[in-house]
Parts: C-alpha cells; structure tokens; sequence
C-alpha cells in the first residue's frame, strides 16, 4: 500500500493530476480510457519494461493486452488471493463525489490529454481525511487491468456496493486503505456509512480524522505529542530494523541467527554475535558483514576490533555518536524471541499475532551492551519492562514484530506489558500510543484565576462553583426605596459593581472580585448596610477554598509554511493541583485575538490552521485561548503567538514559452561556438512562459535532466564564461546537472561533423538553496519545498546547415571579397568587402587564424607569412595581435588548411610535389619527430589543392595538373589511387586556375577552377561539369590575372544585393608593408605527366627531408 501511495504521488507529479490519464487516440470512444489506472502506474512501480508492452489504444480485453493479464505485478496481490492470479482487491471508490475521472477542460495539466483523474488540488478535505485505494476481500476481485473493475460510489449508500461480510472490529481483520496523503490505515468494518462517506469523498466538507477509524498511530516523520520530535531518529531506526528483519525473513524463513549454519553457534548452541551483525547486509552494511568472523564469538581477536564500527542505525536513545554500545535489543526469554542452534524464531511462532507482539525495545543508556554481543533485554512475566521503569520516565520505544514502531507509556499495566511481549500466550493486547498523556511544564503564570467554592448561608445555604469575578442578585421586597449605605466584604474581596438605590420591588446585582491575596480555606462575612434607620443590615458568609493557579501551555507554537490546512501545530494542556476533571479548550475574543479567525482547536484541543500559511506573506499570528474544566470551574485566558518557520519553496516554472538556444552551423570549429547564457534561456522563455520563485531574493538556474542529440553530437556546459568546456553527461532524474543564471554559466552543442537538425535540453527549475554550479544532484523529488520546480521543459537548440564558401580576388595587393555571397561585386555599400593589405607582388592566402568561424586574410612573401590574425583587415603587427611567421623558402608555394581539425587554419607549404605542414599549429617546422608533417603528393609544377574532401572537419591535400585534379579523399596524406579510397578526375584545361570550397553546404569540399576571370564552380558535387542547367555555376568576378580567393567572408545575415562589375583597379586604401622585400617567385605553370607523378609518390621518395 506504501508502495502504491508513493507510486500515485510520483504520478500525480508529472502529470498534475492522479491516473486514469490517457493521451490522443488512447482513449475509448466513450471518452473514457481502455486501461485500468494500475496500468497507468506501472512506469511508477519500476514496471516500464512491462508497461511499454501495452496497447493503450486498444481495450483491455483486445487480443493483444488480454495476453499480458498474467502478467500482473506481486505488488497488486491483495489479501486471501493466491500466488499467479490476475485479480487484485485494490480498488478506488469511483464516482462524482469521490475519485473521479473527467473530460479534462484544464489544459495547464497536459494539452495533449482528454481523461484525467482527480488532483490534489481538488482534494478540499484533505489528504490525511480522504481515501485513495481501498483493499476489498477476495469476493470483489478483479481483472487488474480492467478499468472499470472499481468500486462504484453512492453517497447515498457509501458501504453497499462494499463486502463486509466476515470481518470483525480487530486490527488485523479491517479494510486496508490508503489515504490521498499516502499514509495507510486499517478501517474498522464497523464503521458507520456517515463515517465512511465523509473518508471516500473528496470536497464535501466532511473532515473526518482517519486515525480514529484506525489501528494505525505512527507515521514515519509525524508527531503523536511533542516529546515525540526528540525521539524521531529512534523511531525511523526501529521501522528501518523492522524491515531489515523481514527482508532476512523473507529469504531463510526465520528472524536471525539462521540454526540451519551451526557454525554461527557455539558448543552450548548460543549465537556468536548477535542477530544485529547478521542483519547487516539487510541495512546497506554488506561490507561490515563479510569482515566477521562468523564462526567466532564476538569478543574473538578478529571479531573484537569490529565492536568499533557500529552502525548509525543502532544508536538509540541517550548514546553519544562513536559508542560502541546500543540499546536495541530483542525482548528474549522462552516465550519470546529465543534463538538457538535447533530453531531460528519465526512469524509461524508469533500465535498472538506480529501486530499485537513486542519484537525489539529500546533500552535506555544504563542497559545498553556491546551491538556484535549476543545479548538482549530478558523477559520477566511478573515485571517485564523491570528497571526500565525507573530509568525512562516519559516513555519506551519498540518495535512490534510487524515493523510497526510504538511508544509504551512507563505505567503500563504490567499484566498488560506482558501479553505484549509473549509470542504465544493467547492473550493479543492492541495499545494505542495515542493514550500517552503529555507531561508539559508550566509556561505562563501571568494569568491566576481562583476557584471559590461558596456556602451562602444566609441566602439559602447554596452551594456552587465560582471563578474569580461572583456576582449576587438583592431585591427590594419592601414598599420603600432602599438607599445602599456600604458593603463590607472579607479580607481578599473587592467590591466590583456598586451599589446604589433599589427602588422597590427591583432587584440590582453586585459582582465581588478575590484578589489573589489570600490562599488555602477562607472564610468571611459580607454584610450590606442601608441607611433606613428600621431596615437591618443583609448579611451572609462566604467559606470554601481557594485553589492554586491555573497554567495554559501550548506544546508547540510554530508551523512550516504551505503546510495543508488542518495540519497540528500543537496541543493544548492545562496544569490544574486538583486531580481529575477536564479541560476544554475555545479561541475567545479579547487582548491578542487578532487572528482567531484563522486558527481551529478540536475536541482533543488541538490546533490546527484553517488556511495554508505563506511566511513570506505573514510569519507570525496571535490568538487567545480560553480554557475552563468541563462541567465549570476555573478559567484561563492566554494569548499565543504561532510563528510561520520560512521553509525553502520550490520554484515555479511556466512551460508555456518556447525557450532556445543560439543556433550554430554545422562543422562550426568550437572556438567559434560560445554557447549560450542559462540566463538568457530562461529570459527567452517569456513571454508565455518563465520561473518564478515564491521566495523573494532566491537565485536563479536550471538543473538538465534530459538531452536529446547526445548520438549526434556532444552537450557541454562552462561556468567560467567558456575558458573551459566539460561535458554535461546528463541521463535523466537522477543525475541532472545544475547550472546556474549568471553572467558567465554557458551551455553549448557541439554537433559530430555534418550533423544538421534541432536537439534539446531538458530542465527544471532551480532555486541555488542547495547544490553548487555545475555540480550532479538527483532531480527525481520536486516540487514543494525541495529546490526544483514540478514542471520541466525544452529548450531547443538549431544546428544549421554550413555556410557555403564565397569567392573573391586579390588584385595587386588588394582584396576584393564577395562578402555577401552573391557572385557579384556590389561594392562595400552594397555588403561585400574590399582591403588593402600587402603589396603588389605578394601572393595572397586567407584561413580562418583565430577560430571564430570567418575566414581571415594574410599575405605571403619571401618565405614570411604575414597573418591578420586579429581579423580586423589592417597589419597591426604582432604586437598588435598579427602574426608574423618565417616557414618555408622563397620559391615554395604558401598553402593553408586545418590540418589537425581543432577548428583553426594552420599554414603550410608545397615545394616539387611536397607538402610542409604546421601540422601541431604552433606557427613553426619542428619536423616530423616534433609533430609537424611533410608528405609527397605531386611533382613539381602541380598546383596544390586543400580542401576537406570527407566533410570530416580536417583539410585534406590535393594537386591540380593540366585540367585534372588528383584528390586524397580517404585524409591520408597518401596517394591510394581510386581503389584505396583517393580519387581523381577531368575538371577544366591546362592554365586554369584551381579552387576548392563547400559551394553547397553539405559540409564537404568541392573543386572548381577559374579562366580568365569566370569561375566554373563543381556546386552538385559530382566531380564533373554539369552546366549551370545541370547544378553547376558558372560566373564572373574579377580578371584575368586576379588570383582566386575562398572563404567564407561573414556570417550570413542579408539577403542578397543587385550584382555591380569588379572595377579594373581600386584606389580606397593604399597601405604596404614596406620592411619587407616586394619579391615573389610567380606560381609555376609545368605539369609532369601521371608517370612522373607516380614515380614521386613512391615510399622512398616520400621520406626526403626538408
């Protein structure tokens, strides 16, 4: 039933609502789904795997699900069925006024719903006072997946439709049931069918407290008095052994030691260590377990240094932390726990019943002995909790042999403590910790009321009850005005209302007060004195008692926030000297009663709020009390405030915005892919969407708990504003990756080369109260005072195709770029790009230095390669950022391509069919052994050729000869020929000028040359010359003695501009490097025939050095 609780909660989380809930075509033609709830659950009772193999569109009975009806979880096993059934007895009450499923009209719980069961939120009477599932007898069992295999609800007649039949008015034999709450109760049959309406249903108003119908008393985490907090951890410990013991149960058939392992036991057939060593691996401690001994005694030379590392699980009450010493202990005897090498004690010998019988008590530090020690607590029938009594004065904790925990008040009958105890002694005692009477001290004597019990002897010898204030009545019953003259009173008394004037046949009354001055047996005369010389005086005595004062106290005056109205802040009590009688308790007007109106107290003065409180709205609230005994007697009024404890909230996310991230291009180098701010995510979730955070000043951030496109590239995240990148490696819930909304927190996409698409990220909101920036943490439990929000979203994130290279010319010195991808020269003012850097005979090469994405400009002479690495078009020298490197000889021609793929052009050089590649970047030869590269491709009088042939992100090389290019298209620097995975192929004539670029943006080079100032571009890709009516382009840029430029001159952002002609000369800048000679071996024109070019790639010819 925990199980089941936890299982709809977890359900009710995701989806805003509990099940039925079906999506789209998954429902029936009725409106209403085809699968029963528990179906719906299964993915939350850790049943995925089965749940995927549902049809939900089809019904419960079609051909294919009614296959999986034998499938049904242990779990949905009720009572009295046996093992392999496919009936279950859990069961909702269905129907309007209880849980009821409906056309959804809400579409904040899932827009793409049309059924959907009841939410807490319409759950108004309350969690702990609603039922969710109720257990039925096997004669009520049904199909597990049937949905409509429930219990129909009548409010007019809520038990019919329910078997009773056979169960009796004892804790064992009631109606098990879980609450919206997800505690579990146990019903009492005799339940009256009022009672019973105001559990099932829920918003009619009827708040009913579950427990009254309930064996059960104790809830891990809740309170039955106030003492109780002290002791929590000692009851979750106890209900942890409790499982642990039925863990080992469930697998030996006994509680620990197992007799079936006689070397556990020593030759009289008493354990060695105690059953708390072989619990251990039932408690997470398997590692502890396996380093005993267990066929030596505890206090053995091995076994002994072990006393050391108690578990925290067995530190009970009073011990400090580091003892090797607990006070958990079996109740051991003969007719209780007894444990030797012929029998290991089990449920079969426990005839009294688990639930009715004492397992394991807590004993106070006095008792405690040695945990790996196989001692316990002795059972004594005549005094069988014995100097616990005296030791523990408030109460004795144990655990029942269900797993149950209790708390046993020290004056427990000891007839009564004894039949607990036993196993078999035919005598089950049920006790409710509920009856333990909380000893609360004094608090607040500001207040003293009085009780005086009075005799009026002269008026007619009445005895009554009075408080502080008493007040008489005197009547006139002569013809004449009475003129009161004075009245005397006994010392103590003071004379409230005066007395006057009665005029005849009236009556007035007059109050005395007691001061408080005087105390124990008082005794006096009040006489009333007339100025009629003929009327005599009234007289009459006051004699009783005075008590001693009163005291109101409050058990506990504070209440977290956002807890659910009717939630116990605390108990009223009221000291009173005199025994017996009691108290109740009401709000009254007066001094502090500011907020009465929100505030309840119940008939076992409880109070409890009306309302939920929010401290960042109000943190503190002020009531008065008024206490008086039942039947009358002495009052009491106090006033208390009730603080409002600031509890963390979870953030709230709005999923209705459609947040993104900073779309990329394909085959982006990294140094130009900064990612994206998480602020700015959560900023581009608005308008529609957005976090907020009902807790003012709360930080802001995301924790991903889910990405998609890991397989097609990687998601990495910085909090340093991107000087290092690691990767998220997010998989879900219990592993999410905090990131922090700040200025330096990134995100980033890093796509495998050629990916193109959209990919996500999925997260939820977080507060920063706990966990770091960058750091992995569980998601799974969220919402309410947890620091992730309930709802999660997607941000998307478009990986766009890459830029298709442009064209330009260099024309002596000058640079003319085709920035706006037209084909055609529109001048600066119409988007394209023009510089001046070099001199005339300088020969001209571009590449992307610095990695941002943008092909850079550069210039070659005598042997020096003079870089614009700062990317803004003017030398600057390296000081300001340029580069100036010496590499290579003046004959060689400059080439340039990124050669280790770290997205950043690095430069090179081809001399007589060899090329000299920087290949580590680092701006000089270092030969081979250092990492650089020379390779022999081509003869001398090619034209070398780079380009990324594979798409694989790194330039590969290749040589243009008389009209036909020879590519190294597998990226081994190797000619294979055609069948090793090279290629080579007719594309122009002898004097063409070749070039290489992604003409099409599929990420993967292409070749084309240029003749006379027209470019004759290969744009589809087939290696061959297609005319433009094939897919190819042909146009002109330039003339004839331009050299061909490629690159991709700026981002793409405008469309294109009406073409304009190249002018023949350009005179906007004139700008030289006039340190260095203007010398320049022009490009040779001889092409050696294939022969030559095979002899020159040959092994031998391949290792000459520089």
């Amino acid at each position: 039933m925990g199980q089941l609780g936890d299982a709809f909660h977890n359900y009710h989380e995701v989806y805003n609502s509990f099940p039925t809930y079906a999506y789209g075509s998954n429902i029936s033609p009725t409106g209403y789904p085809y699968l029963s709830w528990r179906v719906y659950l299964l993915p939350f009772l850790g049943y995925t795997n089965l749940f995927n193999q549902f049809h939900l569109n089809e019904s419960w009975d079609s051909p294919h699900n009614l296959s999986l009806l034998d499938e049904m979880p242990e779990i949905y096993r009720s009572r009295d069925l046996p093992v392999g059934t496919n009936l279950t007895g859990f069961q909702v009450l269905a129907g309007v006024d209880a849980y009821y499923q409906a056309q959804l009209t809400d579409s904040t719980v899932h827009p793409d719903s049309t059924v959907h069961g009841p939410s807490l939120a319409q759950n108004t009477d309350g969690g702990e006072s609603t039922l969710l599932v109720l257990e039925t007898q096997a004669s009520q069992a049904v199909e597990w997946t049937r949905p409509d295999g429930d219990i129909p609800f009548d409010l007019a007649h809520p038990l019919d439709n329910i078997d009773l039949t056979g169960l009796k008015n004892v804790p064992a034999d009631g109606l098990l049931a879980l609450m919206v709450d997800g505690s579990v109760r146990n019903i009492r049959p005799s339940i009256s069918a009022q009672d019973f309406a105001a559990l099932a249903t829920w918003k009619q108003g009827e708040v009913i407290d579950a427990s009254q119908q309930s064996r059960s008393f104790f809830d891990v985490g809740g309170t039955i008095f106030p003492s109780f907090n002290e002791f929590n951890d000692g009851f979750l410990a106890l209900r942890y052994i409790g499982l642990a013991l039925h863990s080992f149960h469930d697998i030996f058939g006994g509680f620990p030691v197992r007799s079936d392992a006689p070397s556990y036991f020593d030759a009289s057939g008493n354990p060695n260590l105690s059953w708390r060593v072989h619990l251990l691996p039932f408690l997470g401690e398997q590692n502890l377990y396996f380093q005993f001994h267990l066929d030596e005694p505890w206090n053995s030379p091995h076994n002994l240094p072990l006393l050391d590392k108690m578990p925290e699980i067995f530190l009970s009450r009073g011990l400090s932390a580091g003892t090797n010493l607990t006070g958990f202990q079996f109740v051991s005897g003969p007719e209780a726990y007894l444990n030797d090498s012929t029998h290991s004690p089990d449920i079969d010998d426990v005839l009294d019943g688990i639930a009715y019988t004492i397992g394991v008590i807590e004993t106070p530090p006095e008792l405690a002995v040695p945990w790996s020690k196989p001692d316990d607590f002795p059972f004594n029938p005549s005094d069988p909790f014995g100097s616990i009594r005296a030791l523990i004065g408030d109460f004795i904790t144990v655990m029942m042999l269900d797993g149950s925990a209790l708390a046993i008040a020290p004056q427990i009958d000891p007839d009564t403590a004894a039949a607990m105890m036993t196993w078999a002694g035919g005598d089950p005692y049920f006790y409710d910790s509920r009856s333990l009477t909380p000893q609360i001290q004094l608090t607040d004597s500001s207040s003293i009321l009085f009780r005086i019990e009075t005799d009026v002897a002269d008026l007619g010898s009445t005895t009554y009850p009075a408080e502080l204030l008493k007040t008489f009545t005197i009547k006139n019953t002569g013809s004449q005005p009475l003129v009161i003259s004075s009245v005397q009173l006994p010392d103590g008394f003071t004379l409230v209302t005066p007395l006057n004037t009665i005029a005849p046949g009236a009556s007035a009354p007059f109050t005395i007060r007691l001061d408080g001055s005087v105390g124990g047996n008082f005794g006096g005369l009040v006489t009333i004195n007339s100025n009629v010389p003929d009327q005599p005086s009234l007289k009459f005595t006051i004699e009783g008692t005075v008590d001693s004062p009163l005291s109101l106290a409050l058990s506990n005056s504070s209440i977290g926030e956002n807890l659910p109205a009717g939630t116990v802040v605390g108990t009223f009590s009221t000291t009173d000297p005199n025994p017996g009688g009691t108290f109740l308790y009401s709000l009254v007007s007066g001094i502090g009663s500011n907020d009465n109106s929100l505030f309840t107290i119940d008939s076992a003065g409880r109070l409890k709020p009306s309302i939920s409180f929010d401290y960042e709205a109000h943190s503190t609230y002020s009531i008065r009390t008024r206490t008086t005994r039942e039947g009358g007697g002495p009052a009491l009024e106090q006033t208390f405030i009730v603080s409002v404890i600031d509890l963390n909230e979870a953030p709230l996310l709005n999923n209705a915005g459609t947040p993104t991230l900073d779309s990329i291009r394909s085959n982006m180098p990294p140094q130009a892919n900064p990612g994206t701010l998480v602020s700015d995510i959560i900023a581009r979730m608005a308008p529609n969407g957005g976090i907020t955070d009902p807790d003012a000043g709360n930080l802001q951030g995301i924790a991903i708990n889910g990405l998609i496109g890991a397989a097609t590239g990687t998601w990495q995240f910085s909090i340093d504003g991107g000087a290092v990148w690691s990767n998220i490696n997010t998989t879900g819930n219990f592993d999410a990756r905090l990131l922090a909304a700040d200025t330096l927190t990134r995100i980033r996409y890093v796509p495998n080369p050629g990916f193109i698409g959209e990919v996500k990220i999925a997260f939820v909101a977080w507060d920063r109260s706990s966990g770091v920036n960058g750091g992995v943490v569980s998601v799974n439990n969220r919402g309410s005072s947890t620091p992730y929000s309930l709802n999660y979203e997607y941000a998307s994130l478009v990986v766009l195709p890459p830029v298709p290279s442009s064209i330009g010319v260099w024309r002596a010195g000058k640079f003319y770029l085709d920035a706006n991808a037209n084909f055609t020269w529109n001048n600066t003012a119409g988007g394209d790009q023009f510089f001046s850097f070099g001199s005339t005979s300088d020969t001209p090469l571009v590449g992307d230095w610095n990695g941002d994405g943008i092909t850079d400009i550069g210039v070659w002479r005598s042997g020096k390669f003079y870089l614009d690495a700062n990317g803004n078009h003017i030398w600057n020298n390296a000081a300001g950022g340029d580069a100036l490197i010496s590499f290579g000889s003046t004959t060689d021609l400059p080439i340039s391509g990124d050669w280790n793929g770290d997205g950043k052009t690095d430069i090179g050089t081809f001399r007589a069919g060899k090329f000299y590649l920087d290949a580590n970047g680092n701006g000089k030869w270092d030969g081979t052994t250092g990492g650089d590269q020379y390779v022999s491709f081509g003869t001398t009088g090619d034209l070398p050729v780079i380009g990324d042939w594979n798409g694989d992100g790194i330039s590969d090389i290749g040589i243009f000869r008389n009209g036909r290019f020879y590519l190294d298209a597998n990226g081994n620097r190797i000619w294979n020929n055609i069948a090793g995975g090279d290629t080579y192929f007719n594309f122009g004539t002898s004097g063409d000028k070749p070039v290489a670029g992604d003409w099409n943006g599929d990420g993967k080079f292409d070749v084309g040359v240029v003749r006379m100032g027209t470019f004759y571009l290969d744009a589809n890709g087939n290696r061959a010359w297609n005319n433009t009516t094939g897919g190819d382009l042909k146009f002109t840029f330039g003339s004839a003695t331009d050299i061909p430029l490629v690159g991709i001159w700026q981002l793409p952002s405008s469309a294109p501009l009406p073409a304009g002609s190249l002018p023949p000369t350009s005179l906007d800048v004139n700008f030289s490097l006039t340190t260095v000679p203007p010398s320049m071996t022009p490009i040779p024109n001889r092409q050696p025939d294939d022969a030559t070019l095979a002899s020159l790639l040959t092994p031998t010819r391949r290792k000459s050095p520089l």
